[in-house]
């Protein structure tokens, strides 16, 4: 996988999906709300029980507003969060497609656990990135 720096910016115009867990939201929230999208986006925030509706009504503005944005929300705590074998149903879930990039942000564990069902799932390591 790929390290990189806030935001995501590409050469190319292939579609991104965002996968964030707790506050690792924040940048991803900073970016869809400040600009408009100019290519296919999808958001998968993985929150535990009591922050299930965290930005709800914001990301529902989003989604409105954007008609290539979809957002879905997954329920898991911390350690399931850490798991690939946890994250791999919802990453197979998301039916990510060869030219979409896949784009991290949470902590080191869950970054490693996301990366690793991904590349489980046949994702490419050169289209995965994490931040940090």
């Amino acid at each position: 996988h790929n390290s990189y720096s806030f935001a995501p910016v590409c050469l190319n115009n292939n579609p991104h999906i965002f996968i964030a867990a707790g506050t690792g939201l924040a940048p991803f929230r900073a970016h869809l709300l400040g600009s408009n999208l100019d290519r296919s986006t999808k958001l998968l925030t993985i929150l535990d029980h009591e922050d299930r509706d965290l930005l709800s009504t914001e990301l529902a503005e989003i989604t409105l507003r954007q008609s290539d944005f979809q957002h879905k929300v997954a329920v898991l705590d911390w350690k399931e969060r850490s798991s690939p074998e946890h994250l791999r149903p919802i990453i197979s879930g998301l039916a990510i497609l060869p030219d979409e990039e896949v784009y991290v942000c949470g902590s080191p564990d869950f970054s490693r656990a996301i990366t690793s069902a991904c590349e489980r799932e046949g994702i490419s390591a050169s289209r995965i990135f994490t931040l940090g």
